[in-house]
């Protein structure tokens, strides 16, 4: 998702509520990584990521801490997100 020009309180695809959605076909198997990137006229520079099995998340709103390139965690930095996984029907 891309946040314009707002790295105080992003709001992803215009707050539709609706941001990201998948169909994982293996949870056993997957992973969901989430990825902060600053975004520049040259290169978009690494703030931090999140890394964690889809079978580990809880539905809800979660507090996401951020990680550097080197797994140390990024002081003060986090997403807050809301998840919400339901079968496929």
């Amino acid at each position: 998702a891309r946040v314009d020009n707002n790295g105080f309180n992003p709001v992803f695809n215009k707050g539709d509520g609706h941001a990201m959605q998948f169909h994982i076909q293996d949870r056993e198997n997957a992973i969901l990584r989430i990825s902060v990137l600053d975004e520049d006229l040259g290169q978009d520079d690494f703030i931090g990521q999140f890394c964690v099995p889809v079978t580990c998340i809880r539905n809800g709103y979660r507090h996401v801490p951020l990680f550097d390139a080197n797994n140390g965690p990024v002081s003060l930095a986090g997403v807050l997100c809301y998840f919400q996984q339901s079968p496929i029907s």
